[in-house]
């Protein structure tokens, strides 16, 4: 008999915009054929318009929808008199709370849906309850005793919350004053949990110094679809240069600050003809810094194939503590070359420097990189041919679903022999 899972999303799931919802998605599409897998989806998880692709993609899975995207009536008006009784009152600690910095992030603001998943998670009697991403942790009170509780840890959030804080400049008696808040919560929630699974070795190495107890395993392969191996990279044309994300999410902002200030004019130098193609969603402010440059701001594509068919993707990631990076994994799939950062690369397994991809956190030598690559057609067919290799060879690694299936085999062994004492 196949177990059954429960598997409680965190953040946007679908269609993948992260690494976190592309690591989730492969996962999904593997294991649905080992498990009986439910998974609990609000509209900040998936929009109402995206749920059919979803469904036709993992027939599978059993969808429970939660929360409402759109509050109506009665219980807009209801929200709309407490929130204008907590201004006359000077009272709005809700507001308050999710304005401290970091630590309101691993807080689920709608009460209903709390209420919700722990009705669920109680009553579906479930062998196995995953819960995913940072938000949902605290759920762990939540759960039922008889469930195998994992939580899948995407970034270790303490040491990500100090980075951001810093690179914020926030003075630094208030960024450890806040980092031992978040480190405390985050560390008391995880022991509490049946097992961990972090997506790195330097991940696990973290919360181990912090002070975690409860079993942890490192995920050592980045889950690859075999559907997005489709090598769409032409070494022929000039291609341009490419970066990926969007300004709302910070090391986007730093990374790409960075990139234009110090990297991008050195390779005009040199390359007079080059050009900067940039995705997602920046502000007036932002690209108005930048307007002397040859930089071209594309807003949200629906598809990157032909961005990534005939560029080259810099990824000048200064800021993170582990996750993965979706940037870059797209770039495999296609056989696009790269440049990074040692952040911007770190946790995918198999890449080398000078083969695959050029990694490096010097800006001089960045920029030599792509320039490189700009002006060597054989150099930049090899780099093409050596990473959509890799990238084949991520997709096959380790069989994914049987190392997962390890995972919950040595968590319920652990738990087992625990209860026995």
């Amino acid at each position: 008999m196949r177990k059954r899972i429960l598997i409680i999303a965190g953040y946007k799931l679908f269609p993948a915009t992260t690494g976190g919802s592309y690591y989730q998605l492969a996962y999904i599409e593997k294991q649905m054929y080992d498990f009986d897998i439910s998974i609990i989806i609000t509209p900040e998880n998936i929009s109402e318009e995206d749920m059919e692709g979803f469904s036709n993609r993992f027939p599978l899975v059993n969808v429970i929808k939660v929360g409402a995207s759109d509050k109506k009536g009665l219980k807009k008006l209801a929200n709309g008199v407490i929130k204008l009784f907590r201004k006359i009152r000077k009272a709005n600690w809700p507001k308050k709370l999710r304005k401290i910095p970091k630590a309101s992030e691993m807080v689920i603001r709608d009460a209903q849906l709390v209420q919700d998943i722990a009705a669920i998670a109680e009553a579906g009697n479930y062998d196995i309850i995953q819960a995913e991403h940072i938000i949902n942790l605290p759920l762990i009170s939540q759960l039922p005793s008889n469930s195998l509780k994992i939580f899948v840890h995407y970034e270790v959030f303490y040491a990500r919350s100090r980075q951001d804080m810093e690179r914020m400049f926030y003075n630094s008696a208030y960024t450890g004053y806040i980092n031992e808040i978040v480190k405390a919560v985050e560390v008391s929630c995880l022991n509490k949990y049946d097992g961990i699974i972090t997506l790195s070795e330097q991940d696990k190495k973290l919360l181990l110094q912090a002070g975690v107890t409860t079993p942890i395993r490192a995920s050592h392969c980045i889950a690859i679809k075999n559907s997005d191996l489709v090598k769409t990279f032409s070494a022929v044309t000039q291609p341009h240069l490419l970066f990926l994300g969007s300004e709302d999410h910070f090391p986007n902002a730093d990374g790409l600050s960075w990139f234009l200030q110090e990297i991008f004019p050195e390779v005009i130098k040199h390359q007079p003809g080059a050009k900067l193609m940039v995705t997602g969603n920046w502000s007036v402010a932002f690209k108005e810094q930048y307007k002397l440059l040859p930089v071209f701001f594309t807003g949200f594509v629906d598809s990157l194939d032909e961005l990534l068919g005939s560029g080259i993707l810099v990824a000048p990631i200064r800021i993170g503590a582990g996750g993965i990076h979706i940037k870059i994994i797209s770039a495999m799939t296609k056989g696009t070359p790269v440049v990074s950062t040692v952040t911007g690369a770190a946790g995918i397994p198999h890449i080398m420097h000078g083969h695959d991809i050029y990694i490096t956190d010097n800006a001089p030598q960045f920029a030599a990189f792509v320039i490189e690559l700009l002006q060597n057609k054989e150099v930049r067919q090899q780099v093409s041919d050596n990473i959509f290799a890799t990238a084949v060879k991520i997709s096959k690694h380790g069989d994914f679903a049987a190392e997962r299936n390890s995972d919950y085999e040595l968590f319920e062994e652990i738990r087992r022999s625990k209860n026995a004492e």
